[in-house]
């Protein structure tokens, strides 16, 4: 890890991945005046699924980047999709003097010929983390952080789930 941070700088080391939420999904916790009840709105039934794909820059582990929220689970269109846009952005904001490298878990959407191919035209490397490894991916604490916002938003002001996440990326 130190050779890529000197070979690439912090900066151009992204962290990348997918999360979900759900609709009825409620703060784990909450505070009220001692011996009252603590109290928080709930929407019934079963809700709907809000997914999200965003990148975290090494030395900005909590700023995420490009995120997208979406209905439904991600597949590996909706993820090149991203993934390009994700690119194309990059290449006209960033210092160019430096290639980029993209750390993403090992799930099979992030894998084929088209993300290959992507990565040689926007000479960017990809690596790979081993199986079953969040920990070595920060992104998943900063999608634990942005859930628990959201959640506590939902809960305390009855906002809506698309708008407390709006707000909680924009905090982030």
């Amino acid at each position: 890890m130190p050779q890529w941070k000197q070979q690439y700088g912090e900066d151009h080391i992204l962290y990348i991945d997918e999360s979900g939420i759900n609709t009825n999904e409620t703060a784990e916790y909450g505070w009220s005046p001692k011996g009252q009840r603590c109290h928080a709105f709930k929407s019934g039934g079963h809700g709907t699924r809000l997914s999200m794909i965003s990148a975290v820059r090494s030395n900005a582990p909590f700023k995420f980047t490009q995120p997208l929220v979406f209905h439904g689970s991600c597949d590996r269109n909706i993820f090149v999709c991203w993934l390009e846009y994700l690119l194309q952005d990059l290449k006209q904001k960033d210092d160019q003097t430096k290639s980029y490298l993209l750390i993403l878990d090992n799930t099979s959407i992030h894998k084929g010929r088209v993300i290959d191919d992507l990565a040689a035209r926007y000479q960017i490397r990809i690596v790979y983390l081993p199986a079953y490894s969040p920990d070595l991916n920060p992104i998943e604490r900063a999608w634990s952080v942005l859930k628990s916002k959201v959640r506590h938003m939902v809960a305390l002001s009855n906002q809506t789930l698309p708008d407390a996440l709006d707000i909680a990326f924009k905090m982030m």
